[in-house]
């Protein structure tokens, strides 16, 4: 009897992994992360390394990866990486669907990254370039933000919120379910107030 309970965990167990694994490989069949392994190799293999978790949430899909250095949330209105580099002290929100990528300078107090230094210093530019995009069959949404500056400060003033960043090195901290949820929610308020 013990033989066929044990042998039932770890089955459950395999399945649950393997599961997870399919679903995993799955996600990362589109098109976009297709282009992004041939154009930052570098960030592809840390989204494909990093914590994976895949959840609902207000009846949406959402798929939330941790990596050392950033975040991946898509919550299946907005695809959004975010990575936060402590000797600069800047974070950069690069935004799948619409090719924006939005530096930002972080204050710090207390050494924690506590806010947006400075709202007027946002450096906007393409994520992917466009002629490699349009080589491998990968287009972006046309109309993106009307306010893609508004929608960085905001979502990178959530991703500061969610989670306390210490400002020495170090990785990242892993968010909890309370701080997941903040983030997923608040991101689609930045989204609602200035995309749509």
């Amino acid at each position: 009897m013990k033989k066929l309970i044990l042998g039932l965990i770890i089955l459950f167990t395999t399945l649950s992994t393997y599961s997870n694994n399919f679903q995993e490989n799955k996600y990362f069949d589109k098109p976009i992360f297709n282009l992004l392994k041939i154009t930052n190799n570098n960030l592809y293999q840390n989204l494909i390394n990093g914590n994976f978790q895949s959840l609902q949430f207000n009846d949406k899909n959402v798929v939330v990866i941790q990596v050392e250095n950033g975040y991946f949330i898509d919550d299946s209105e907005e695809m959004i990486y975010s990575e936060i580099n402590k000797k600069d002290q800047t974070i950069t929100v690069n935004n799948f669907n619409n090719n924006t990528k939005a530096i930002m300078k972080l204050k710090v107090e207390d050494k924690i990254f506590t806010n947006i230094a400075d709202e007027n210093s946002i450096n906007i530019v393409n994520f992917i370039d466009q002629e490699t995009a349009t080589a491998n069959n990968v287009t972006f949404s046309k109309s993106g933000c009307r306010d893609y500056a508004g929608f960085a400060l905001c979502y990178g003033a959530v991703l500061l919120s969610s989670v306390a960043i210490a400002s020495s090195d170090g990785p990242l901290p892993f968010m909890d379910g309370v701080a997941i949820s903040y983030a997923i929610t608040s991101t689609a308020g930045c989204y609602r107030s200035n995309c749509k």
